[in-house]
């Protein structure tokens, strides 16, 4: 399995290329949806890293009526997919490797 390379933005970490793609899901009753991240090397399509447990609000949706806690939405920079990533390499991904999906959960997010 490997990524289309449509929606994927690239990411060089350590000399090494990647390729991620955000996917979020449909928001629930309480307006928050889910954000799932997907990752692989870009040279090479071996090993997948999914993170999941992300949760956020939908700014627009919410727009005029913004909550006064800006925490409630949730922005993903390309440093925080470096950390996963080096994260996901300590914790026995191998990126090079094939093998099944290698799944990180994260414990922030709003829930």
């Amino acid at each position: 399995m490997s990524l289309s390379k449509k929606n994927t933005r690239n990411i060089l970490i350590d000399g090494q290329k990647y390729r991620y793609k955000i996917s979020r899901s449909k928001p629930h009753n309480n307006g928050v949806f889910s954000i799932s991240i997907t990752i692989e090397c870009d040279t090479i399509y071996r090993s997948i890293l999914s993170v999941k447990g992300l949760f956020s609000r939908d700014y627009w949706l919410d727009f005029p009526n913004i909550s006064s806690n800006l925490n409630d939405y949730l922005t993903i920079c390309s440093k925080d997919i470096t950390l996963f990533i080096k994260d996901a390499i300590k914790q026995g991904w191998k990126p090079l490797e094939k093998s099944q999906v290698f799944e990180i959960k994260i414990e922030r997010g709003n829930k």
